[in-house]
């Protein structure tokens, strides 16, 4: 009996790995392509990519325009300081999440 939910919990994982997995690629695939499920839906691809185009978007000649567009790479931005690791300071603006009114502070929780 523990051997079959061991097993059971075992293939449960691998399915929602397989299927995360299966909609992560499909988001990369769609974001280097530049387009969108809508259009490949109605048939109105804006680059009018081949589907081999679609399937190894590397080989397009501007695939890494794509990513640094969607990315926002602009700038003198680097993935390293404002994608992975963006802040390690504290905020500009004081905050307050307390219930004591201070005009100095922002009050990000009013009820």
């Amino acid at each position: 009996m523990i051997g079959a939910s061991i097993f059971f919990a075992f293939v449960l994982c691998l399915i929602i790995f397989g299927l995360v997995g299966g909609l992560f690629l499909w988001n990369v695939l769609l974001i280097s392509s530049g387009t969108t499920y809508i259009e490949i839906l109605k048939g109105q691809n804006k680059n009018n990519t081949s589907w081999k185009l679609f399937l190894f978007p590397w080989l397009k000649p501007d695939f890494a325009d794509i990513w640094i567009d969607f990315l926002n790479l602009k700038n003198g931005r680097t993935f390293w300081r404002h994608i992975a690791l963006p802040s390690a300071h504290r905020p500009t603006i004081p905050l307050d999440w307390g219930d004591d009114y201070r005009s100095d502070r922002l009050h990000l929780l009013d009820v």
